[in-house]
């Protein structure tokens, strides 16, 4: 017997029409194909003389519906999406009844809103004005979808099947070619939504085609050393002009000077060690840096200050709060400070550097050892392999300690990599790759966490490339081609994962946050190109196979 059919008429990403037919629609029982073809009947008449210009229909055919619990249905949907790990979102839609009253959504009507079902749930209630005792005593369902996007405008037209409203990227589709088409969308996402007066579009919604109002500035200058990186390794002088662009339009706007200290500010008065350092190496790596000078010397006097003795930094500087709330940001911001430092030391020698690294190399090795977690990881292993790669011959004790705590970090980072479709793990295969699994719940999945781990284990790779040691080698560019397919999954390719856009400019190369989460943020973009960068240089062809 049919069932439901959703189908969402389309013109270049427009949603014209979308509509819902029910098996009990018909005027007698009929199969599935009765109800679609109900569904166009149904469409093209809203339609009317609009229906010659629909290019794109988006279908949804459902099935396997199942119950959901009915002793805390409507907590149970909301408690999924608080974890921010709803992993049967674009998979499985939701229908809920309450007396004469219905709604539904399709998986794929939900990827191309952004609308999480905690959001349309409650709307719901709302809607039908029922308390939440009321609202528990309705019937909830979620159900399966095959899902078809059918090109018009081909000829003849053609059909592509979707998963979670795209094509599951396959490991073997990982080569050398691939992943230098993947680096060069990702390096025009950047371009394209780098302004006429420097400004770095933050966040980017496809689904309204709208900027996020809000802002980051290690995210930001993250992005301004992406592009540096990226410049730097093309030769890509008209690149490096806009950066310096970038660079002085984040200096007019987010630069303040205090005395020798020179300040990143964010928000009310908010100067994370982390945007300084970050800053202070965009401008200290740029061709052009000597425009910057006093900024770079302010910079790099505000890392002097948050450094202590003991080798641990403050996370913060402010006026009223000189320091506070420094271990909640030890996973990131001092291992960015670190990356500067040892960026500096490769080109100058400083020796009050290299004293000051070995104190905080120290301290924050012991840190990590029983703070456990992830986002510390790549910025130590980039720090460390910069700074062991510019040692000279009377350092070899930290050299060694520097190798072996990067292998210890690195080894452990693999370990939390998901691969395997089982309970604990991953649940469908398009998570396959990412830093997040089910049973160690370290943050959310996101691309950028997935992005910087490729930034630090490309490094490590490079460790174990210089050490001879094979084993570990073969590890590490097994995990960074896992994580290049999880890339190649989440980035916007063509008009069928953009089968809702309506502007391609500002999204085509981006990377979405998560396979279930379609917005673009500067750094999912940024983190992934750092590393991928790293890897077509090194990678020969070959090794871009066997990842399975």
């Amino acid at each position: 017997p049919g069932q439901a059919v959703y189908v969402a008429f389309r013109k270049q990403g427009e949603e014209l029409e979308g509509l819902w037919v029910q098996p009990e629609q018909l005027p007698q029982s009929g199969t599935m194909w009765d109800v679609l073809a109900e569904a166009l009947k149904l469409g093209k008449a809203r339609l009317g003389s609009r229906a010659s210009e629909v290019d794109r229909l988006e279908i949804d055919l459902t099935h396997t519906y199942r119950q959901l619990d009915p002793d805390g249905q409507y907590s149970q949907i909301v408690d999924q999406d608080k974890q921010k790990v709803p992993i049967q979102y674009g998979v499985r839609g939701l229908r809920i009844r309450h007396g004469d009253r219905h709604k539904q959504w399709a998986p794929t009507w939900q990827l191309a809103r952004n609308e999480v079902s905690a959001d349309l749930v409650e709307q719901t209630r709302r809607q039908w004005k029922l308390d939440k005792q009321e609202f528990a005593t309705a019937q909830f369902h979620s159900f399966e979808a095959e899902q078809l996007l059918v090109r018009l405008d081909r000829e003849p037209a053609e059909a592509a099947l979707m998963f979670r409203g795209n094509r599951v990227v396959d490991i073997a589709e990982v080569t050398q070619a691939s992943t230098e088409t993947l680096a060069q969308g990702m390096k025009g996402w950047l371009v394209n939504n780098l302004h006429d007066d420097g400004r770095l579009t933050y966040m980017f919604y496809p689904s309204t085609n709208e900027e996020e109002r809000g802002n980051n500035m290690i995210r930001q200058w993250m992005a301004t050393n992406a592009m540096i990186r990226w410049a730097r390794d093309r030769d890509d002088s008209a690149l490096f002009d806009r950066v310096e662009q970038n660079i002085d339009y984040n200096v007019a706007h987010f630069y303040e000077q205090e005395g020798e200290l020179g300040l990143i500010v964010e928000g009310r008065a908010k100067v994370k060690l982390g945007a300084v350092a970050l800053a202070g190496m965009a401008m200290y790596t740029h061709p052009e840096r000597e425009k910057w000078a006093t900024q770079i010397a302010g910079l790099r006097k505000t890392v002097d200050e948050l450094w202590h003795e003991d080798g641990s930094f403050s996370s913060y500087y402010t006026n009223e709060r000189y320091r506070a709330g420094d271990k909640e940001q030890w996973n990131f911001y001092p291992g960015e400070a670190l990356l500067f430092w040892a960026t500096i030391y490769a080109e100058e020698k400083d020796p009050e550097i290299l004293a000051k690294y070995k104190k905080s190399f120290e301290f924050y090795r012991d840190w990590h050892r029983e703070h456990r977690n992830p986002a510390f990881v790549p910025w130590h292993l980039q720090a460390h392999y910069t700074l062991w790669s510019a040692l000279g011959e009377d350092e070899a004790e930290l050299e060694r300690e520097l190798q072996e705590f990067s292998f210890e970090i690195a080894d452990w980072l693999v370990g939390v990599q998901a691969w395997e479709v089982k309970p604990g793990e991953i649940t469908y295969p398009d998570e396959k790759g990412r830093f997040y699994t089910e049973k160690k719940r370290f943050g959310v999945p996101h691309a950028s966490s997935t992005g910087v781990y490729i930034e630090g284990l490309i490094d490590a790779w490079q460790f174990a490339r210089d050490l001879d040691d094979a084993e570990r080698r073969e590890r590490y560019r097994v995990s960074l081609i896992r994580a290049i397919r999880s890339m190649m999954q989440l980035q916007y390719v063509d008009d069928v994962d953009m089968y809702y856009v309506k502007d391609p400019k500002y999204v085509v190369g981006g990377i979405r946050t998560s396979v279930y989460r379609n917005e673009i943020r500067c750094d999912n973009v940024q983190h992934p190109l750092m590393g991928i960068i790293k890897v077509l240089r090194m990678f020969e062809a070959s090794e871009y196979a066997d990842a399975g």
